[in-house]
């Protein structure tokens, strides 16, 4: 039985490491995460592992539950009320990735401008947190994941999860880049008054491996032989 009992351990440690979210993303439920309000961030300069946003954005709470809220307000201007944020973290190592988020925005979906990014960059590329500035990739960088924008029918004002995004980091990526950066960006739509008081926000980001590493395949296929070939053992021996 303490075969079985190992082996079943050697599974579901396989089991986590495939479906594990990536070491050192801070997550994005915001309900213990802070953010810090600048108009851009610059890679081996400031922190890894932490929000940064542009002054309009903050962490706004409703009930229980608390989020990333654009809180721009005033004329509405398409791209020049763009406000955004971003997390870095080191280059994990080649593989496949997934990412999801959720995301409230306004009614109107002509007016309102969603998005979700995630770069390779090295030390001293900038990442601005405002303006058109955000659909664009930093020179210097690779993006792996580009602007993925929510459908039009989830312009509703009610909470949807964006699907599952899955991007690639190569083995030459993972050596020649140091961060992998998470940029989200969006405006406030206008209403009929002209000013921006739809909502715009953004909770629950999830970063996980999405297709097993060779190590944990490996750990998966001894696991199966070895259940294999105790249960071979334990029929030989019972006839």
């Amino acid at each position: 039985m303490a075969r079985v009992f190992g082996t079943i351990a050697i599974l579901l440690c396989a089991q986590a490491a495939w479906a594990g979210l990536v070491p050192g993303f801070v997550g994005g439920d915001f309900e213990s995460t802070t953010v810090i309000n600048q108009n851009s961030w610059t890679a081996g300069t400031d922190l890894l592992n932490q929000w940064y946003a542009d002054p309009a954005m903050a962490i706004a709470t409703s009930g229980s539950n608390s989020y990333l809220a654009n809180q721009e307000t005033g004329p509405f201007n398409t791209f020049a009320t763009l406000r955004g944020a971003v997390q870095a973290m080191p280059v994990p190592s080649a593989g496949t990735y997934s990412f999801t988020a959720d995301y409230q925005a306004g009614s109107d979906s002509n007016a309102q401008i969603f998005g979700f990014s995630a770069l390779l960059v090295n030390p001293g590329a900038v990442v601005p947190l405002s303006g058109q500035a955000l659909l664009n990739t930093p020179g210097g960088a690779a993006a792996i994941m580009s602007n993925v924008a929510p459908g039009n029918g989830t312009f509703d004002g009610n909470w949807h999860s964006l699907p599952p995004q899955t991007f690639t980091i190569t083995p030459a990526e993972a050596s020649q880049y140091s961060y992998l950066v998470f940029v989200t960006y969006n405006n406030r739509a206008a209403d009929a008054a002209g000013d921006q008081t739809a909502p715009a926000n953004v909770d629950n980001y999830v970063v996980a491996n999405a297709v097993p590493e060779p190590l944990t395949m490996a750990a998966l296929g001894m696991g199966i032989a070895g259940l294999g070939g105790y249960i071979r053992r334990r029929r030989i021996a019972a006839k």
